[in-house]
């Protein structure tokens, strides 16, 4: 567990909003990160105070840009089923599961990310700010913020090989059993890739190296959307039943 006393001045706030259950209305200029790396130290002392790293998101982004991401804490990666508090939006997203550790000192490629894979599962990510009005804060609090990471919810796994086409991928998403978001197609899985990729090159820059049995989800395709259950389900083709009881 990281040390209250050497935490960024963020961290704790956030920790005490996610304890209490209760958004942060305002926080002091002075409190806020400032660069990149001191929304990664938020994240990261946030992570470890939370019990350690258990997956990984990363949104992929156009060719010129980098992607962006955040470590998801080992506490709210929950089972397909699991029951979870009302409040949060959901988004349905895939992941991959990576089968052998990436700690090596070189720059991995989307070709070693395909062949590092053990598995894919299709999954519910809920998000909610710790901020009461998340779209009138910097980016890098938001980002800081675990990029509203509140859990995410594990379908079946099911084997990587013959991964499949995610730009062509049919997904929905139910509500208490009425559809209410439908794609045929996202971002592509060559994108997923070099997407994983990157984010192999940069958690390992940041000590906190891509893991045998690492969970990584890789951005919205559906979402995110407001639901209010009880019972929200999601289907895609190639995937088992992924269900989540809101209560």
């Amino acid at each position: 567990m990281s040390d209250p006393l050497q935490r960024h001045p963020l961290t704790q706030l956030l920790l005490d909003a996610r304890s209490a259950n209760t958004p942060l209305a305002s926080v002091a200029e002075s409190v806020l990160p400032t660069t990149l790396e001191d929304a990664y130290r938020v994240q990261a002392e946030t992570v470890a105070a939370l019990g350690g790293v258990g997956g990984w998101k990363v949104i992929p982004t156009p060719a010129d840009d980098k992607p962006s991401c955040s470590p998801i804490p080992a506490s709210v990666l929950l089972e397909n089923g699991a029951t979870l508090a009302r409040g949060a939006r959901a988004e349905v997203e895939i992941a991959v599961v990576i089968g052998k550790d990436l700690t090596e000192q070189r720059q991995y490629t989307a070709g070693d990310i395909a062949e590092a894979l053990s598995g894919i599962h299709l999954v519910l990510e809920f998000v909610g700010s710790r901020f009461t009005d998340p779209t009138q804060m910097p980016v890098l609090a938001t980002t800081a913020d675990l990029q509203s990471n509140v859990a995410v919810v594990l379908g079946p796994k099911v084997q990587s090989e013959g991964f499949p086409a995610l730009d062509k991928q049919d997904i929905a998403l139910f509500d208490n059993g009425v559809e209410i978001q439908s794609t045929a197609g996202n971002a592509s899985t060559d994108a997923m890739f070099d997407a994983v990729a990157w984010l192999a090159n940069h958690a390992r820059s940041r000590g906190l190296p891509l893991t045998a049995g690492t969970v990584v989800i890789t951005g919205a395709r559906l979402g995110p959307i407001a639901v209010s259950g009880p019972e929200i389900e999601a289907k895609a083709t190639g995937f088992d039943r992924l269900t989540a009881t809101l209560a």
